[in-house]
């Protein structure tokens, strides 16, 4: 079969095809080897290029198969995309789970499957970056397939806590946060190019881990939220648009107006007349200040971020003890966010839409205020670039749950865990349950009110 690229090119199929033969290989060995060579050509192309550019015609070509075979296979390309997903993970938990069930005590075992993912992540980089990079921005079908892919994982660490000789049954939401952050240290690392040796970054991602191995964390304040069913990540972000003073209130409010519109309707929807239009603009005034929707919307993002900075830094400004620094800093954001939905949904749900550079711009931001929080954190073993990583991908990932899941709710519980997730590693698992309680009481709640004029980008 003779395929083509889309520049006109030939594109030679990636893999030899097999035939049945009279006395050899059956149909179905034939067409088992067909779906493998399928499942080879979407992982090369999403993991270099995107699903976007997975066309069934660059697929077909690089499988060796006819455009008819893959419909044979797969009713359309997102059930083709997310089978291969599931396979790419099937692969990795039965290697985890493998390494885990062999002999030895419970931590032996832990480290086993944490070296064994580390390996899996290594040698099979492309597999890796296909789900840990590319699945999130590929629709809500696969973050869908992310978070269940994910409870797998957190229920294989709650079951490893439970054994051992003190048995701790860890708070789901904690387990939430540690597998975030472990996946978000991998992503980065395969984003850099870079992937610590496997039995280094393994030894380094199980200290982390065991680190909440307490049950301190029965004392924070409980959640009811229900389960849903080489890039540089650190990119420099939009400035403000630079204006006159007229211009810049005409700006504010045509930002404000993106993060609406996207929050309420989906970013994808998002158009320039419908901006100028609830902002009461023109399209002129737009294209003096922006290029286009995904500039505005990401110059939203970050004027709400600059806005939520403030607010940290004058919640950490209430005390000179950094443990109780970080608490109110982390009260602070996410008081921010739950006053400003439209700010909040934007980052933690709608800059998925924009594939790799929201995301990109995004954990741009999770970095700053993670940093912004450790800064004089005590020295301490857990303060390489590895964990420090982990550590803000564990806050992010349970935070975004938190607004995914409020519906109305309260985000109280999610500064405390949030809270625990930075400290226990620094301070101890005790240490940091008595910081969140002794702010919890409604005295030194009402001693540090940090949100007492409305913000600019509330819903």
């Amino acid at each position: 079969m003779q395929s083509t690229s889309t520049n006109g090119a030939e594109l030679a199929p990636l893999y030899e095809q097999l035939r049945p033969l009279r006395n050899g290989r059956s149909r179905e060995e034939v067409t088992s080897h067909q779906r493998a060579r399928l499942f080879g050509a979407m992982i090369e192309t999403v993991a270099d290029r995107g699903y976007d550019a997975a066309t069934v015609t660059k697929l077909r070509s690089l499988a060796g198969v006819s455009k008819r075979t893959i419909y044979d296979h797969f009713p359309n390309k997102e059930a083709y995309f997310l089978a291969t997903y599931d396979l790419v993970v099937y692969r990795a938990v039965k290697r985890v789970r493998g390494a885990y069930d062999a002999d030895g005590d419970w931590q032996q075992r832990m480290q086993r499957a944490f070296r064994s993912l580390l390996s899996e992540v290594q040698e099979q980089p492309k597999a890796a970056r296909f789900a840990l990079i590319q699945a999130p921005c590929a629709g809500r079908g696969a973050r869908e397939r992310t978070e269940r892919a994910s409870r797998t994982f957190q229920r294989m660490i709650c079951a490893s806590f439970s054994e051992g000789p003190e048995t701790v049954t860890l708070d789901p939401l904690v387990a939430k946060g540690l597998v975030g952050g472990t996946t978000s240290a991998l992503r980065l690392g395969l984003a850099q190019g870079r992937i610590e040796p496997p039995t280094e970054a393994a030894e380094q991602l199980l200290e982390w881990v065991l680190a909440y191995r307490s049950n301190a964390h029965t004392a924070l304040q409980p959640h009811t939220f229900q389960e849903s069913g080489q890039r540089p990540y650190l990119t420099p972000g939009y400035a403000r648009p630079e204006a006159n003073g007229i211009q810049r209130d005409e700006a504010k409010r045509i930002l404000t107006s993106a993060l609406r519109i996207a929050a309420s309707n989906g970013y994808t929807t998002l158009t320039v007349a419908q901006i100028v239009q609830g902002a009461e603009s023109s399209d002129t005034t737009f294209f003096e200040l922006f290029g286009d929707c995904e500039q505005c919307f990401l110059a939203g993002i970050d004027q709400g971020a600059c806005d939520a900075q403030e607010h940290v830094q004058e919640a950490c400004a209430a005390s000179s003890d950094w443990a109780t620094r970080v608490h109110l800093g982390v009260r602070a954001f996410v008081e921010y966010l739950a006053n400003n939905i439209a700010f909040a949904r934007a980052v933690f749900v709608e800059s998925f839409s924009l594939g790799l550079a929201g995301i990109d711009h995004v954990t741009a931001l999770a970095d700053r205020f993670t940093s912004s929080l450790m800064q004089d954190a005590p020295d301490t073993k857990h303060q390489s670039d590895l964990i420090t990583q982990a550590i803000t991908g564990a806050v992010w990932e349970i935070i975004r749950h938190g607004v995914v899941q409020q519906s109305g709710q309260s985000l109280d519980p999610v500064v405390d865990h949030a809270t625990y997730l930075i400290l226990t590693p620094m301070i101890g698992a005790q240490r940091a349950v008595e910081v969140i309680t002794r702010e919890r009481t409604p005295e030194r709640r009402a001693d540090r009110n940090f949100l007492s004029e409305p913000m600019a980008l509330t819903q």
